[in-house]
C-alpha cells in the first residue's frame, strides 16, 4: 500500500501523520517543481515529518514488505 499527500501551494514546515502501526513505510518527500525525491527513512504509526516549507511538495509513504 502507498499513501500520497500533496500540498499544492501550501508550505508546511512539518506535518503529523498517522499510518497503520502494523506495517513499516518508506517515507519520501517529493519536490514536484524540481522533480526530485528525498528519502526520509522508515516510519509507522503516529509521527511528525519535517518538510521544506516550499510549495508544491508531496509526502509519499510506501509499505515495506517483510
Amino acid at each position: 500500500m502507498t499513501y500520497l499527500y500533496y500540498y499544492g501551494a501550501n508550505r508546511p514546515l512539518e506535518r503529523e501523520f498517522r499510518l497503520p502501526e502494523s506495517k513499516k513505510y518508506r517515507a519520501q518527500l517529493i519536490d514536484t517543481w524540481n522533480m526530485s525525491i528525498e528519502e526520509c527513512g522508515e516510519v509507522s504509526g503516529r509521527f511528525v515529518l519535517k518538510m521544506t516549507g516550499k510549495p508544491y511538495m508531496a509526502a509519499r509513504f510506501i509499505a515495506i514488505d517483510e
